[in-house]
């Protein structure tokens, strides 16, 4: 996915970066981020069906959504 929640940089000091098509994957210890956990008590869990009865993802982007990527 391109774009998330725009609170995702308040979780997570994740950071992505896309370069000629490709993302391009941090050299950081273990998986690479910090979690804020604080922030994620802020923002809890919403069980949503993806799916409507014939098969086709729902749009479940956030209307204030924006890109995980940072150009380099």
């Amino acid at each position: 996915m391109n774009k998330d929640v725009a609170w995702r940089k308040e979780i997570t000091n994740e950071e992505l970066f896309f370069e000629n098509g490709d993302i391009i994957i941090p050299n950081k210890p273990g998986l690479g981020i910090e979690i804020n956990e604080d922030s994620i008590l802020e923002h809890s869990y919403k069980a949503i069906n993806l799916r409507h009865f014939k098969g086709t993802l729902t749009n479940r982007r956030p209307p204030k959504s924006c890109s995980i990527f940072k150009n380099i």
